[in-house]
């Protein structure tokens, strides 16, 4: 193993010591949440959203081509 000057070994023991104090640290914090405004904006769009899919549904049935044979 080489020998590392006391720099290197003191910049690896802090960036160690960094990464195993970090998760600590921001478990530590605590946020309050946001108010929810509008949580109900795409209520009733439900029907919407259903007849759209079957309509994009029915038209890639309509417009991909079919199976066509390899060799004539």
């Amino acid at each position: 193993m080489p020998v590392r000057s006391v720099p290197v070994r003191l910049a690896l023991a802090s960036a160690a010591l960094a990464a195993a104090a970090l998760p600590l640290a921001a478990g530590a914090v605590t946020r309050a949440s946001a108010p929810v405004e509008d949580a109900n904006g795409l209520a009733g769009q439900g029907t919407i959203f259903f007849l759209a899919g079957i309509a994009v549904v029915a038209l890639a049935v309509v417009l991909l081509p079919e199976d066509q044979p390899s060799s004539p």
